[in-house]
């Protein structure tokens, strides 16, 4: 899957109707084409917009990146609509979810959890990864110590799981890949 991060500050007519049009006709279009799974926009506290679009794979964006509909807008963005934009293309490494919701369906086991290659494609992608793995753990961090989390009461959906155990285990997984690295480290003399 690819995800792409858009940023941007738009112009005062980036503001205006003529945007929300264009917007509008290639939303519906990108909807449309082979490989698009979604896009949303979010704004923060200083004006600045992002947008992440996710597509099926490279081939599909590039289609929708290269499509005769959507070349003319994107160059009308650049002179019209927006004073600076950022456009990062990622390529999906790895994925992780936790959902309270009972209609939730994890992927395939193990097919669903793990990327196509058992290298990174590069160094961005390993320090990508890192950092996802660092931001999903702060975040279930955070709710473990957060007192408003029930630790024992089961999940309405689950099979008697409960919070703790869903921590404790978490904390085993971990302590077992530490426990890899630095058998690793040994072996191959990578102390400092």
């Amino acid at each position: 899957m690819m995800v792409i991060v858009f940023r941007a500050r738009r112009t005062p007519e980036g503001d205006g109707e003529e945007y929300k049009q264009w917007f509008l006709c290639m939303s519906e279009l990108a909807r449309k084409m082979p490989g698009y799974i979604s896009h949303k926009g979010y704004v923060s506290d200083d004006g600045e917009r992002l947008t992440l679009f996710e597509w099926e794979s490279a081939d599909t964006l590039h289609a929708w990146a290269a499509h005769p509909e959507h070349i003319p807008v994107k160059k009308l963005g650049r002179q019209k609509f927006y004073t600076e934009y950022h456009l990062q293309v990622c390529e999906l490494v790895r994925e992780s979810k936790f959902s309270r919701d009972p209609k939730h369906v994890s992927p395939a086991w193990p097919d669903g959890y793990w990327p196509e290659s058992a290298e990174p494609v590069n160094a961005a992608a390993w320090e990508h990864s890192v950092k996802s793995f660092q931001h999903d753990l702060q975040a279930f961090r955070k709710l473990a110590a957060d007192p408003q989390s029930d630790l024992f009461t089961p999940f309405a959906h689950g099979e008697g799981q409960t919070l703790l155990r869903e921590i404790l285990q978490v904390a085993d997984h971990n302590a077992y890949h530490v426990g890899e690295l630095v058998q690793l480290r040994r072996l191959l003399g990578a102390w400092k």
